[in-house]
């Protein structure tokens, strides 16, 4: 359900002026469902309602939020509502609790901390949760109050005060999580502060998708001749190696996506540590420093379970070999001694060799940029015993 711009219909099909109002419009719907959800399982007239989205630019004021809050037996909730008081199930969580897996709570800016647990405390069959506006230190302790917790999707928000005593000796309480998408507003001062805490929430084995958004460091070129970063635009952030080593001593058996594109960048060496510490691996989307194709030939060369490559590709100049991995900038003139260009184009015969780098390669989707790739084998045309593998794309090569 999405208000307020959201109106509603008579039951003529006009619109009546006293359902204008997303308010009005919500009540009459709430006496909808509540029949059903007020344990009146024999009810004709109740809708069966088990999710329930809202998302408003406006308050829609205490009388309807009460109402609201009657309803039960929901097993997902996700709440967006951008003005008035935060919502964050206050007053509705107990009732909930015997029934709610997943959660979104899209404003939760300023909420105190004992609230939010109090409030997500009453919801011990929660598998899915997603957080927005909640400090990092306070999301450690949420998370112990959360035994079957399995997908989490939070900002890091630098906290300013540590933990407590008392809540570190509860992280021995964090769920063990299957999925962790980790949101990031802007360039963070202290990365290293910023992995550790992902390390934390990750600290127990299991974890199958890993994903890393950000907003972008890299501005990618308009023109459609070009499909890759240019390296003069690279940032200085980049992907702790020994981050991916510390996932993969927990991880190493079960992790099969790692999508980071724009958190950072990697060098390819670093790419063939993911591919080899990370044998399940079968999605990888990064950012990544590359010399040419064949680097990409020998970073891939162990990924054996690799459906799917998307990369955002910083051409590096030939022979270009930066002290322990670190991408540095080049001066001009060593640019220009190196012929370094970075329009080169990336073709389909590059993704093909790429799609059949081994004889077991799975591989048959690839991005670089905006550009996709998709192999597939077919029929030859000519005759009918044969197999040929084709790649098609989204772009038409010259």
């Amino acid at each position: 359900m999405y208000g307020p711009a959201m109106g509603a219909l008579g039951s003529d099909g006009d619109t009546g002026e006293g359902l204008k109002t997303p308010g009005t419009f919500l009540m009459r719907f709430i006496e909808l469902v509540r029949a059903d959800n007020q344990g009146n399982p024999e009810s004709d007239h109740g809708l069966p309602l088990r999710s329930l989205t809202l998302r408003t630019h406006f308050d829609l004021g205490p009388s309807v939020w009460n109402s609201i809050h009657s309803i039960s037996g929901l097993t997902r909730v996700s709440i967006w509502s951008m003005e008035g008081p935060p919502r964050v199930l206050q007053g509705w969580a107990k009732s909930l609790g015997p029934s709610l897996e997943e959660l979104e709570l899209g404003r939760c800016t300023g909420v105190p901390p004992t609230i939010l647990i109090t409030v997500l405390s009453h919801l011990p069959l929660l598998q899915s949760l997603r957080m927005k506006g909640v400090q990092s230190n306070s999301i450690l302790n949420i998370l112990t109050y959360l035994p079957n917790l399995s997908s989490l999707d939070v900002e890091y928000l630098p906290s300013q005060t540590r933990l407590l005593p008392r809540d570190q000796a509860r992280l021995v309480l964090l769920p063990s999580l299957r999925t962790l998408t980790i949101r990031i507003n802007s360039k963070t001062d202290d990365p290293h502060r910023m992995y550790d805490w992902i390390r934390r929430l990750a600290s127990k084995a299991g974890l199958e998708v890993f994903k890393l958004h950000a907003s972008s460091y890299f501005s990618q070129s308009r023109s459609r001749s070009y499909n890759s970063f240019s390296f003069l635009d690279m940032g200085e952030t980049l992907i702790p190696r020994a981050f991916i080593l510390d996932l993969s001593r927990l991880h190493s058996t079960t992790l099969q996506r790692f999508e980071a594109t724009e958190a950072g960048a990697m060098m390819m060496s670093d790419v063939e540590c993911l591919c080899v510490s990370f044998p399940k691996l079968e999605v990888l989307e990064c950012t990544v420093g590359v010399e040419g194709i064949l680097s990409i030939h020998q970073a891939i060369r162990s990924a054996r379970s690799l459906t799917t490559l998307k990369l955002h590709i910083l051409w590096l100049p030939p022979s270009f070999h930066p002290s322990a991995g670190r991408p540095l900038k080049p001066k001009l003139e060593e640019l220009e001694a190196s012929n370094y260009t970075q329009d080169y184009r990336f073709t389909i015969a590059d993704a093909r060799s790429l799609m059949l780098h081994t004889d077991d390669s799975v591989l048959r989707t690839i991005g670089v940029g905006g550009f996709l790739y998709q192999g597939k084998w077919i029929l030859s045309p000519s005759t009918s015993e044969t197999l040929e593998f084709i790649v098609v794309s989204n772009i038409e090569e010259s």
